[in-house]
């Protein structure tokens, strides 16, 4: 995981998080890494693996953990306007490591249908035109899970939230519950469990209330806290977040230059198709929490 935490921690800061709510999927970023790769290894792309620092092998792992989980749903494929000129070489790679058969570009309706299709009709429209557009590479996953400890329903109130965008009264959740914990003088941890799930939700509170409070809460140091079992009163509100945005000019702030320029593909995804260069990175996700009724 050290891949996508120091990931999060260089981003952290690029990311518009402390004046909306904002749902980011590192993950998701990484898995299409992990397929361009694959695609081609010139200058651009050794740039993009070197300021991400990227590690293959660690995504490999990850990406059939995440795969073997019976809450989670992991997909990928590639759309090329000539997807049949793809060498065979690339289609049999594309097929053993991620499931993967190309298909023809046809329309931005066919790639928000397959997102639709892979995310359980949570994420309808990754693109909005497919022009001047040759491929697309798209990784979708998608989790659902129930906790293993249930915030009850019934004790679920209005309170007052404070955010960096002001206060606002929220539906909120409470669970008085032994739970992993852990803190230090920059935040406080809880570890939360799903059913029927390797996962676990990581709850990260920050002990001072600012934008930089915010962003130091997310490193690395963090994220992996030592914790124990404790009985804690837990609050969390009610929630949906729903974010798009496009990735490129945060990448670019982060050194990656080249593969908004040019991408050298030669002899590899198509034998016609020399270079290309990456014009979007659009990345969309959706997270929404609440409590469930007891049966």
């Amino acid at each position: 995981m050290l891949t996508l935490n120091n990931h999060v921690q260089k981003v952290v800061s690029l990311i518009d998080f402390t004046t909306k709510s904002t749902c980011y999927s590192p993950f998701s970023l990484m898995h299409a890494l992990s397929i361009l790769v694959k695609c081609s290894n010139d200058a651009s792309i050794q740039e993009l693996v070197s300021k991400l620092e990227f590690n293959e092998q660690e995504m490999q792992e990850l990406s059939q953990s995440l795969g073997n989980d019976s809450s989670v749903k992991l997909a990928s494929n590639i759309f090329d306007i000539h997807a049949e000129k793809i060498t065979k070489e690339v289609k049999e790679l594309m097929l053993k490591q991620f499931g993967i058969v190309p298909k023809n570009l046809v329309s931005a309706e066919q790639v928000n249908n397959w997102c639709a299709k892979h995310t359980d009709n949570r994420i309808k429209e990754i693109v909005d035109s497919i022009a001047g557009l040759d491929n697309i590479i798209v990784s979708a996953i998608h989790f659902k899970a129930q906790w293993a400890y249930q915030f009850d329903p019934y004790l679920t109130y209005q309170k007052q939230f404070s955010g960096f965008h002001g206060v606002s009264t929220v539906q909120m959740m409470r669970l008085e519950q032994k739970v992993q914990y852990g803190e230090n003088e920059q935040v406080q941890v809880v570890r939360l469990p799903y059913m029927y799930s390797n996962l676990q939700a990581l709850v990260i509170l920050p002990t001072a209330s600012s934008p930089e409070a915010f962003n130091a809460a997310l490193s690395v140091e963090n994220i992996n806290i030592p914790t124990f079992e404790a009985t804690t009163t837990l609050e969390l509100p009610r929630f949906k977040i729903e974010s798009t945005f496009n990735l490129k000019s945060t990448l670019q702030q982060l050194g990656i230059k080249q593969i908004f320029d040019q991408v050298d593909c030669t002899n590899t995804i198509r034998l016609d198709y020399l270079s290309s260069e990456c014009s979007r990175n659009v990345h969309r996700a959706r997270t929404k929490m609440e409590p469930k009724l007891r049966p």
